[in-house]
């Protein structure tokens, strides 16, 4: 077998199993992430409060609204991304084998998954012009649905998930 079988591991004696070919995620400790997801809360709750204040002025469907919005869900998502590949991986590591962190950690990740998918659906049904139409008279409950959610999960994470990275 030639290079390019090898390459595409057509070549049976180099086949691995899959324990072989793992890749092993590693984080580092990075002394300014809390400090950065904290400006994160803060930012989000910026964006969140220019819909707020943005509504209070305007109470019909507009493209600088779906913008807001999506600004909204944008900066959501890259948060959690960021969350999920540096702040949950180094706690599994850090944690390692404590079944007790193991499964404080695997639920606080899957309770924040729950909530940006509950982000993303509000701002998925405001985004869209007759949804929007359909839906308008419970934007402002549905609004502050959200950011009850929000400010009870930042809340909790600068309280409680935070400080485990810190320790």
């Amino acid at each position: 077998m030639g290079f390019l079988s090898n390459f595409f591991g057509l070549n049976k004696k180099n086949k691995k199993t899959t324990e072989e070919t793992k890749v092993i995620e590693t984080v580092k400790y990075n002394e300014h992430l809390i400090e950065k997801f904290k400006e994160d809360h803060l930012e989000l709750f910026e964006l969140f409060s220019d819909i707020v204040e943005y509504r209070e002025r305007n109470k019909s469907y507009s493209h600088e609204l779906v913008d807001k919005l999506e600004e909204l869900k944008f900066g959501l998502e890259m948060h959690i991304l960021v969350e999920d590949k540096q702040l949950y991986t180094f706690l599994r590591e850090k944690y390692g084998e404590d079944k007790a962190h193991e499964e404080m950690i695997n639920g606080l990740q899957k309770s924040m998954s729950k909530i940006v998918k509950e982000v993303v659906f509000f701002i998925k049904k405001y985004s869209n012009k007759e949804s929007f139409d359909r839906n308008e008279k419970y934007f402002d409950k549905d609004l502050g649905e959200v950011g009850n959610i929000l400010t009870k999960r930042t809340s909790m994470e600068e309280r409680k998930l935070y400080p485990m990275y810190e320790l």
